[in-house]
């Protein structure tokens, strides 16, 4: 007997022994004291997601508040003590509930119930509930449909047991949310988790709470809010220039998740101090804007006018169309494309839709994120279609120092013709212009380095004419008799930098004049090069930097003809090897001469021994970083770049303008991502290694 009894003594000490549980082999996780932040006898505030057994965490509690320490492995000792672990406060299995006798830090325990206060590197969650739960409950889930321009449900889900005396709703217009003695808006029977709300006013947003009546004297909290805009009365006609506010406008809206789309400021928009931005960052992600609703989209009647210019490069694309669902961006559809033509001006469209939209009554815009180049919309105007429309769009082409080429669309009102006016004014013209039945005019005889302006409207009877629409170009300077080409340095199709790579000499002067660049223009001091077209046709020329040097950038620059009368064939500004430029040429002549003129950044321009040049035959080499495969996105980029290629990415580098290095990652994987967040504002050179090959992109950081 004496034996059972002290049998049962000893398995008594041992499970008291191994309930209080203050050893901890795994140390203090994590390092910091947690502060309890939410304390509503509900929530599990976690304290970590990876807490190993046998280890603690110090949490922060207050005199007579009551808590529930816990651990998601129900089977471990949870262990409380306020004296840094000198001796338990409280312990239990899975979880111990207290009510505090101090005020400060406590130290929380977990380990293993295998008598021996066991270690385990197995992370679990370690959490605290703070105060006591309350006896009633708010509803949760709260969501809002239906909504039209005066009405709106809202829908919710009830808390553990449903209240006997229902449930009340708060309605306002303002987000603060309501005191607990704020008397409710209305109210609905127990079992009833929905209400209809009405009389409310078009576009409007409203914010709603709902919370339970358990009993005459027993209520809960409100709820979390749920909002919603009522939707707006659609309009006739409306004018839109984004100067109001920073926020897209009451009725316009950005649907869906894709791309980028604010209004943003700027000081060189047609109508300061907004515009709207708008950027596709690839075919699978595409902004949508949606516009005020209008009652007569699809009558034929109306037109939608705007004007637009590329952000940064050229050729980005407006689609225009509407929404069949104005909440659902994949209910777009497309009706007409617009592609902007400048970085400086913008151009003026019009959106002629006809009945096409039927009775949906929401316009809206598209980027279509091909080519992914953002746009700057401005002056959005739905109008009533004018009896002679002007035609559109007015295009620019082909300008030299003497002469440009100016085209336009025909005009929708089927015109008798068109007149036109040429001058230095920005106005409409005070008089009739000259009269052609021609969708071009050839102007010739303009004086060098001169801002034109040519204004041109539909003649559609003799006493009807449409709008003036104006463009504007300026002239370029008066060519040289000899370009600087003809001191250029002859070089032999060869090898990818290693047939002896001729280094640069500045020949001098400026090298614009008289030249088109397909690419960065503000260029002088070019190196000029010559080379002979090898038998296959194709021609690869690229730069690359020469050791010792600290060259950033360069531009390069390929043509045919002869000096004084040279053509661009191919233009490139540091999307080739390095930090630098490559153009690739295929059927070309065999035999022929082409010239070569490479503009480089740096402190002084093209200075001896900042570059090198290396032109070779395509078709004979494989060393070339596959651009088909490489993809970047988005560019302007605010936050994070994504890059992805076919071959395993291996480091990236983020320089600056200065040849600074930024940010270097090490990566071995075909996808990735650089945080560009910390990074000032402004034009980065962002180097990609693959393998031995290397790209070079620049990247705007918003």
């Amino acid at each position: 007997m004496k034996k059972i009894t002290f049998l049962l003594l000893m398995l008594g000490f041992s499970s008291l022994l191994s309930a209080q549980c203050l050893t901890s082999v795994n140390g203090q996780y994590p390092s910091n004291t947690y502060v309890i932040p939410v304390c509503d006898g509900l929530l599990q505030n976690t304290v970590t997601t990876c807490g190993y057994a046998s280890e603690y965490s110090v949490v922060t509690v207050t005199l007579g508040e009551t808590y529930t320490f816990g651990s998601s492995v129900s089977s471990d000792i949870v262990t409380i003590s306020t004296d840094s672990g000198v001796t338990a406060e409280t312990f239990g299995t899975g979880s111990v509930s207290w009510v505090a006798t101090v005020t400060g830090d406590i130290w929380f325990y977990t380990s293993l119930d295998d008598g021996a206060c066991g270690a385990e590197t197995i992370c679990r969650t370690r959490y605290v509930i703070c105060g006591i739960p309350p006896t009633c409950i708010a509803p949760s889930n709260l969501v809002s449909s239906n909504i039209t321009t005066t009405s709106a449900t809202v829908s919710w889900t009830t808390s553990v047991t449903d209240p006997a005396f229902g449930y009340e709703y708060y309605l306002s217009t303002s987000s603060t949310t309501p005191l607990p003695t704020d008397p409710a808006t209305a109210g609905e029977a127990p079992g009833v988790t929905t209400t209809i709300l009405t009389g409310l006013t078009p576009a409007t947003i409203y914010y709603v709470w709902v919370r339970s009546i358990c009993s005459a004297t027993d209520t809960s909290g409100w709820s979390s809010v749920v909002s919603f805009p009522t939707l707006c009365n659609p309009v006739t006609d409306f004018t839109e220039s984004f100067d109001d506010s920073l926020d897209l406008p009451v009725c316009w809206a950005k649907v869906g998740t894709g791309g980028s789309a604010y209004v943003q400021t700027s000081g060189t928009t047609t109508s300061p101090p907004n515009n709207l931005y708008i950027y596709g960052f690839s075919t699978t992600s595409l902004p949508v804007i949606s516009m005020i609703p209008v009652s007569n989209a699809g009558d034929g009647t109306h037109r939608l006018r705007f004007r637009a210019r590329s952000n940064y490069t050229v050729g980005g694309i407006i689609e225009v169309g509407y929404l069949t669902d104005p909440s659902d961006d994949t209910t777009f559809v497309g009706l007409q494309n617009f592609t902007t033509t400048s970085t400086t001006t913008f151009d003026y469209f019009s959106a002629i839709l006809g009945t096409a939209p039927g009775a949906n009554q929401v316009l809206a815009f598209r980027h279509t994120g091909v080519p992914a180049n953002s746009v700057l919309i401005d002056d959005v105007i739905w109008e009533p279609l004018p009896s002679c429309v002007e035609p559109s769009p007015l295009i620019v082409s082909g300008v030299t120092d003497t002469s440009a080429i100016l085209s336009w669309t025909a005009s929708v009102s089927n015109p008798s013709g068109y007149e036109y006016v040429l001058d230095e004014v920005a106005t409409d013209p005070a008089v009739s212009g000259v009269l052609t039945t021609s969708l071009i005019y050839n102007a010739t005889a303009l004086n060098p380095l001169t801002t034109y302006y040519f204004h041109v409207r539909a003649k559609c009877s003799s006493t009807s004419n449409s709008a003036w629409l104006t463009v504007s170009f300026t002239t370029l300077a008066t060519p040289p008799s000899n370009d600087d080409c003809m001191n250029a340095i002859s070089i032999t199709a060869g090898s990818v930098f290693t047939d002896s790579p001729v280094i640069g000499t500045t020949i001098g002067g400026t090298t614009m004049n008289g030249l088109t660049f397909a690419c960065q223009t503000n260029r002088k001091n070019d190196v000029w090069y010559t080379v002979v077209v090898p038998a296959s046709g194709t021609l690869t020329v690229e730069t690359d930097t020469t050791a010792g040097t600290t060259m950033t950038d360069s531009v390069l620059s390929v043509f045919s003809g002869t000096c004084g009368s040279l053509t661009e064939v191919g233009c490139d500004d540091d999307t080739g090897n390095g930090n630098f430029s490559k153009v690739v040429l295929s059927a070309l002549t065999p035999g022929t001469t082409l010239y070569i003129g490479v503009w480089t950044y740096s402190s002084t321009f093209g200075v001896d021994g900042a570059f090198q040049l290396s032109a070779y035959d395509a078709s004979l080499t494989n060393n070339a970083f596959l651009n088909s495969n490489f993809t970047f996105y988005p560019n302007p980029v605010k936050d994070i770049l994504n890059l992805s290629y076919s071959q395993n990415i291996s480091k990236v580098q983020v320089i600056n303008l200065l040849g600074q290095e930024m940010i270097v990652k090490t990566m071995n994987e075909t996808q990735g991502q650089i945080d560009m967040s910390p990074l000032s504002t402004g034009t980065y050179l962002v180097k990609v290694t693959s393998e031995d090959q290397v790209k070079t992109i620049k990247v705007i950081k918003e």
